[in-house]
């Protein structure tokens, strides 16, 4: 089973954190004027705080638009069975309605679970970043299971788990409970 997450880049998760936890961030929008940019595909953050200090133009935020998200799905299921889309709070926010919306619009067997996380900035992230990590030990404890990791199992299993007394079904257990606040849409 194959599994992507997806969220927005209000999560301000790190470029290459990202990368390495195979999360697909869906850029929102900062205008300055007439100049439109995606955060942190066209402008980076050092850049956005440049020109919120130097710009005559007060900024204008807006959320990634359906047709973005329904972008990121489709190409997200050409590799997943599963997309979690982790976004920042509707309370503040209307990413997921265009969530959601674009969701509406996905045809074919990959499952979009859309979570509303009651969070934004570095509470989202910190969210994101561990549902990302607890689908990897999930899929390592998979391919564990059906033997597919025997090198694996030595090198890791052995030495780190050997030496602790908890096992990876209470480090999921315990993770999943971190995020047990947010909404399931």
């Amino acid at each position: 089973m194959s599994i992507k997450i997806v969220t927005d880049s209000t999560s301000d998760i790190p470029i290459d954190l990202a990368s390495s936890l195979g999360i697909t961030i869906v850029p929102g929008y900062v205008r300055f004027g007439n100049d439109t940019y995606r955060d942190g595909t066209d402008i980076s953050a050092e850049a956005f705080y440049q020109k919120l200090v130097n710009s005559p133009f007060h900024q204008i935020t807006s959320e990634p638009t359906p047709d973005d998200f329904e972008k990121v799905y489709s190409d997200c299921s050409l590799e997943a069975e599963h997309i979690i889309s982790i976004h920042a709070s509707s309370k503040v926010s209307k990413i997921l309605k265009s969530a959601i919306a674009a969701k509406k619009r996905i045809k074919g067997p990959c499952h979009i679970e859309i979570i509303d996380s009651r969070s934004i900035s570095i509470g989202l992230g910190l969210i994101v970043e561990n549902a990302a990590r607890i689908i990897w030990h999930h899929i390592i404890v998979m391919r564990l299971l059906k033997g597919e990791l025997i090198v694996f199992r030595e090198t890791v299993i052995n030495q780190v788990l050997g030496r602790i007394n908890f096992s990876i079904l209470d480090i999921l257990t315990v993770q999943i409970s971190n995020i047990a606040s947010c909404t399931f849409i």
